[in-house]
């Protein structure tokens, strides 16, 4: 049963931002980001009860969720919320290389716009 617990507790964590009024991309960056390290953490613990193969298993599944569910929006409102400026989210390479995607796409629109206006 603990084991149980122990591989569901950051899923539940991660699943309760979503229960929210309020705007939570940059929220459910960080937590999937807390997700994947307390996983990459089990999966290291040759302490653990829980098989190699069902480590395995959860650790798949949870970087198959993270690629679907992950956008370059998350890391910019990540980027963007001064709730998270104490973990230096300019200093994370997959958070910058977002911004940087999102800047250069913003960029070239309005560019575009201004030549099709004039």
């Amino acid at each position: 049963m603990e084991d149980i617990v122990t591989l569901i507790t950051p899923i539940v964590s991660t699943l309760s931002i979503f229960d929210s009024d309020q705007g939570c991309l940059g929220d459910v960056f960080e937590s999937m980001d807390q997700m994947r390290e307390m996983f990459h953490h089990i999966m290291e613990d040759e302490n653990s009860r829980i098989d190699k193969d069902t480590k395995n298993e959860v650790w798949e599944l949870s970087l198959t969720r993270w690629k679907i569910l992950h956008s370059p929006l998350h890391s910019i409102t990540f980027l963007l919320n001064p709730k998270w400026f104490h973990k230096k989210p300019s200093s994370n390479v997959e958070v910058m290389k977002n911004w940087n995607t999102f800047i250069s796409r913003c960029c070239d629109v309005r560019i575009a716009l201004l030549y099709k206006l004039s």
